[in-house]
């Protein structure tokens, strides 16, 4: 590949979820080619990076944000100790302040502009690209300024880094960093590569990367933290991706990494308290079962250990009976606890149980940002009334997080290990955070009978570990490596 260079007021809540579900259903016109390329000629730019000499190493492009805030490819910055920014058609130069956010694994980077207030462009929801969809590509092949060139997404490919599109408008040296456009105007992607050795192989990082980024600017950075050391590895080499837990039940991989926990109002309307402020946390590699516990795992937990458990027990005769894949519910924290450490794993953190559900892009829903994709959702989730109890586990694979977990929102809620404060974000660490020393117990992901804005990844519910509700089940977790 050749890179160019270039979530208390309910009713309050409730009044302003009305309103912005308004907003989302409302229906976006689409535009004439004219008028996107009008609007997205107000805030892309071209940008010149220059190395300690003065000397120019690269042109490339890139589009406003936020106000003073470009967003970019990061190998465009890669070995410059300066740089400046133009509106394409103006003359006037803005000096690069400073980096302000950066993701190396996508080749993104948020730039501090001491310039214009600009406009930014609009992000869309990139749930919602398919193959097929027209897109309009803004930028400065070859330092060229202002071309406007229109194709159609050829692809979606699935990545270990994450999701890339395939489109058919070229891109070139000078092009990457630029703004990738749906028919309303909407940001889809970051322009990021080409191969040259074939025809329509250019390549897209979809605008969802961007939302951790933005929602966690820091103040700026000089252009030389661009070139500091990687996070170290995530062994993804080294670890299966899949692997089979004593008990029997499939566990899949979840790298080591940075990602976005919990969400705050610029997320939406729905994001309670609890959940704030949106932060960045480091987790170690870790493995997550795939499906909730079922009734069949744990009826040979409880054979095997002779452990009497009343109101499990009569699930498991009764519902097990009929479809031993449904998820084991009206579990304890200590039944959960139990079960894991009978079957050598452990309750998943906190904060690994939200990585595993929202992967690194900062997503509303395992599946994306929106809860209904093209009007369906029980297709995704058994949860907003879809359904009046549990299904089997897996009845949803449209519905699997980034990283293939099923059930992360409906179905039950499950236990996690952390115990429950309310504030507790505002003082967690930023690596492999263990919740706080004490209060009630945490469940994570909703259930078939709780609505839509609780079903969201970010959403914290809590319990008394003793108690023993109809809707709670859990799943387990284990170290990737030994610790």
């Amino acid at each position: 590949m050749v890179m160019c260079l270039s979530r208390p007021q309910e009713l309050l809540y409730l009044g302003v979820a009305i309103l912005f579900l308004g907003l989302l259903t409302k229906p976006v016109d689409a535009q004439a080619p004219r008028q996107v390329a009008q609007r997205a000629f107000q805030s892309a730019v071209l940008i010149t990076m220059e190395d300690a000499s003065g000397k120019r190493i690269s042109l490339a492009s890139g589009f406003f944000v936020r106000s003073n805030v470009v967003a970019t490819s990061l190998h465009v910055i890669k070995n410059a100790t300066k740089g400046h920014v133009q509106l394409i058609g103006k003359s006037p130069r803005y000096p690069v302040a400073g980096i302000v956010g950066i993701d190396r694994e996508r080749d993104l980077v948020l730039l501090s502009v001491l310039g214009p207030n600009a406009p930014p462009l609009p992000l869309g929801d990139t749930t919602d690209v398919a193959v097929g969809d027209e897109v309009y590509v803004v930028g400065n092949p070859q330092g060229l300024e202002g071309t406007f060139s229109q194709g159609l997404v050829s692809g979606i490919r699935r990545l270990d880094s994450g999701t890339l599109f395939q489109i058919t408008a070229p891109i070139s040296e000078g092009n990457s960093g630029g703004p990738v456009l749906d028919k309303q105007g909407r940001v889809i992607g970051v322009a990021f590569a080409t191969l040259k050795t074939g025809q329509n192989l250019n390549f897209v990082v979809p605008a969802a990367y961007l939302l951790p980024l933005l929602a966690l600017m820091s103040p700026p950075q000089s252009l030389a933290a661009a070139e500091s050391a990687a996070p170290a590895s995530d062994q993804r080499a080294e670890l299966p991706k899949v692997i089979t837990g004593v008990d029997g039940a499939e566990m899949l991989l979840v790298p080591a990494g940075v990602f976005l926990m919990g969400s705050d109002s610029s997320m939406g309307p729905f994001a309670y308290e609890d959940e704030q402020p949106a932060h960045r946390v480091f987790l170690d590699a870790y493995y997550i079962d795939k499906y909730e516990v079922t009734i069949e795992l744990y009826a040979k937990f409880v054979k095997a250990t002779n452990r009497s458990v009343q109101l499990v027990a009569q699930a498991i005769q009764v519902d097990g009976r009929k479809n031993p894949q449904l998820p084991v519910f009206a579990t304890t924290w200590y039944d959960a606890d139990a079960y894991c450490v009978w079957a050598s794993k452990r309750l998943p953190t906190e904060a690994e149980w939200e990585k595993a559900a929202r992967g690194t892009d900062g997503r509303v829903f395992p599946w994306g940002d929106q809860w209904h994709i093209l009007g369906v959702a029980s297709r995704r989730a058994n949860g907003n009334k879809e359904s009046e109890k549990p299904l089997p586990v897996g009845s949803f694979p449209d519905g699997a997080s980034p990283y293939g977990v099923q059930d992360m929102a409906g179905n039950v809620s499950e236990w996690v290990a952390d115990f429950y404060v309310p504030d507790y974000y505002r003082s967690s660490p930023e690596k492999n955070p263990k919740g706080p020393i004490s209060g009630r117990r945490l469940g994570r992901g909703g259930s078939f009978a709780q609505p839509e804005r609780n079903l969201r990844t970010s959403y914290r519910g809590a319990a008394t570990r003793f108690a023993r509700v109809d809707e709670m089940g859990f799943r387990c977790a284990r170290d990737a490596a030994p610790k």
